[in-house]
């Protein structure tokens, strides 16, 4: 088990940062900053915690939101220390997973991968060892004093690889040090120092963010509002183009007309007494009558004689005689008025014929057809002045096809109205009229 009293200064009785080889002159750019990697640095791996303390801060670190140099140099920094701890803490490799919070087969391979890159010879037979694949393995509780290894005083970083690019990169050179700097602070839950460069640096930085937002508002908010008044004056002058409103023009009126109080000196004076003739005394007499009433005697003479070629003119209920020939047509006659108002609905084809015999012909073809019935008494086909009439009931599924034949038979016209009234069950009223050319 490890040592939960253990500290990192006693493990191999080396300091961490001795062993990774760290060096300021490189990864500290100018040496500047410096004070602020110590505090950094301290923070990271305080005196007298043991090691699960440190892998918690290193964990934290590798969750701060920075640029990727700083971000692979902390995830470099937690795999180092998970080594560090594995060979100079003796700690088996399934607890310092589960502290680090990693699969076991994670940290195995980072070890694995640090043994055979930096102790080629010592290492050629420690795949088998650390295969934990398996969660029966029983490699998953091994340990550093477990492997076939020598001298391991020997596994210890070598700074001068060519291939090892960490030792190179300058931390604090880097534009988001400052943010990576206070970011790992407050995830260590420690209140961050800033320089007085560094500080003044951030705060301009916030400072000049702010007034650029500012300028952009600003700007933006002058084009909408210049954008919108020469809109309004545009549509203005649109508006006034389009629109005219003529002022009534009263140039006939006299305007030296004036209203004057009326006086018995502007009264109508003593005229001549109208004469007022009984027309029935003068017929009476046999009077004489003035010319102006002449006129008017004259106009009512002897009502003229109508003449009545036949009986089935007169409606046989006398209360539709004020009707109108329209409404009188629609209510006794079969007839239809168009209105809007109408529910029913009335087909009208105007058909011009040359030859109107075969015409008619042709027509009543289609009405056997499509068992057509004329309305009420009238026969279809009914000579009329001026051509030929038909007053139909259709069926409504062969509506359609009856008014499509009887247009390709000759020139046609088809006309839908609405009247009052509603037509036979299934029924649609049509009217057909055939004016011969």
């Amino acid at each position: 088990m490890v040592k939960q009293t253990s500290t990192l200064q006693e493990i191999n009785q080396l300091s961490f940062k001795q062993w990774i080889c760290f060096s300021e002159n490189s990864q500290l750019w100018g040496r500047g900053n410096t004070r602020e990697f110590e505090n950094f640095w301290h923070t990271l791996f305080p005196p007298n915690v043991n090691f699960r303390k440190i892998l918690s801060n290193l964990d934290q670190l590798t969750l701060a939101q920075y640029d990727g140099p700083l971000y692979s140099w902390s995830v470099w920094l937690k795999e180092r220390f998970i080594i560090y701890c594995f060979i100079g803490q003796d700690c088996p490799l399934l607890e310092l997973a589960q502290v680090a919070k990693m699969e076991v087969t994670t940290v195995a391979t980072i070890i694995r991968d640090f043994l055979v890159h930096y102790h080629p010879e010592p290492s050629k037979h420690l795949s088998s060892y650390l295969q934990v694949g398996s969660i029966l393995s029983p490699n998953r509780n091994i340990r550093f004093s477990k492997l076939p290894i020598g001298d391991k005083k020997l596994l210890r970083f070598d700074p001068t690889a060519k291939d090892h690019l960490m030792f190179e990169v300058e931390l604090t050179a880097s534009d988001s040090w400052p943010l990576f700097y206070q970011q790992s602070m407050r995830k260590l839950c420690v209140k961050p120092y800033l320089s007085r460069s560094n500080l003044n640096r951030v705060t301009t930085n916030k400072f000049m963010m702010v007034l650029l937002e500012i300028i952009l508002l600003l700007a933006l908010g002058t084009a909408i509002l210049t954008i919108v008044q020469h809109a309004n004056v545009w549509y203005e002058k649109y508006l006034i183009d389009k629109i005219s409103i003529y002022e009534p023009q009263l140039l006939w009126l006299d305007k030296t007309l004036s209203f004057k109080e009326v006086t018995p000196h502007t009264e109508i004076g003593d005229t001549e007494p109208l004469k007022r003739v009984d027309i029935d005394k003068v017929l009476a007499n046999n009077l004489e009558l003035p010319p102006e009433l002449k006129a008017d005697v004259e106009r009512s003479g002897t009502e003229s004689e109508v003449v009545l070629t036949s009986l089935q003119t007169l409606p046989r209920d006398f209360d539709t005689a004020d009707l109108e020939q329209s409404g009188y047509e629609e209510s006794t006659q079969g007839g239809y008025r168009d209105t809007r108002y109408g529910r029913k609905r009335v087909y009208r084809i105007m058909v011009k014929s040359i030859d109107p015999d075969s015409t008619i012909e042709k027509i009543n073809t289609l009405l056997q057809k499509y068992t057509i019935t004329p309305v009420g008494e009238v026969r279809p086909g009914m000579a009329v002045p001026g051509g030929f009439y038909f007053n139909l009931f259709a069926p409504k599924r062969y509506v359609k096809e009856f008014l499509t034949e009887v247009k390709d038979s000759s020139d046609s016209v088809i006309f839908e109205s609405m009247a009052k009234g509603r037509s036979p069950q299934g029924k649609e009223h049509v009217f057909i009229w055939v004016k011969s050319i």
